[in-house]
């Protein structure tokens, strides 16, 4: 699976493991009654970093695909 897939197909979870306080970074909720479930931590930091590297084509003026 390609990257760009990867991240479509799990955006809903990653919006349901986070939440977004208004003008303030997404944060990770990785607790529930008191445990740290270090998975959802894993996964959610994953994505952000994914999502971080991914370069956009149609925000990016200088990205190329020539494939």
């Amino acid at each position: 699976m390609d990257t760009l897939t990867w991240l479509g197909e799990y955006l809903d979870l990653y919006e349901n493991v986070t939440t977004h306080p208004e003008d303030l970074p997404r944060i990770i909720n990785c607790n529930y009654e008191g445990e740290v479930y270090r998975g959802i931590q894993r996964f959610a930091n994953l994505y952000i970093h994914t999502h971080q590297e991914h370069r956009d084509p149609f925000n990016d003026p200088n990205f190329i695909d020539w494939e």
